[in-house]
């Protein structure tokens, strides 16, 4: 983790698509990015931010996720994503995070990341499944 430290920070942008929409699930919503697809946005940025500084084989996976959402944002429209490094404790990456689309601020919030081997994560998803499996 070398060159890893608190104060990192990283801009993430995405362009609103039809397939990420609200709309989607509830047919009464207007077609506005859902909660879940600007979930997956924000820990993607947050683990292209950390990525270069990891060993070969390290990944990281979120473990927690906090979000105030403050506005919609309608498909066509440009998202912006600031991820910042604000703890890091062995393994844990904290981050904080806010969103904006061309107009204003659509949420913020906190996220935590933890590092891993990549090879021990592919083993115990692989022992989950043979455990379903009954082997």
């Amino acid at each position: 983790m070398e060159g890893l430290k608190v104060g990192l920070a990283y801009e993430e942008r995405m362009v609103v698509e039809q397939g990420k929409t609200a709309s989607l699930l509830f047919a009464e919503f207007p077609e506005v990015l859902t909660t879940a697809s600007l979930v997956s946005f924000l820990q993607a940025a947050a683990a292209k931010a950390v990525a270069p500084y990891l060993k070969p084989g390290q990944v990281t996976a979120g473990t927690k996720i906090t979000l105030e959402q403050l506005a919609s944002t309608p498909v066509g429209m440009e998202i912006k994503a600031s991820v910042r490094v604000d703890r890091m404790e062995g393994r844990r990456i904290g981050f904080v995070f806010e969103v904006s689309d061309e107009f204003e601020k659509i949420c913020k919030g906190a996220h935590e990341r933890y590092i891993m081997d990549i090879d021990w994560f592919r083993k115990k998803v692989l022992d989950k499944l043979r455990l379903k499996k009954g082997d």
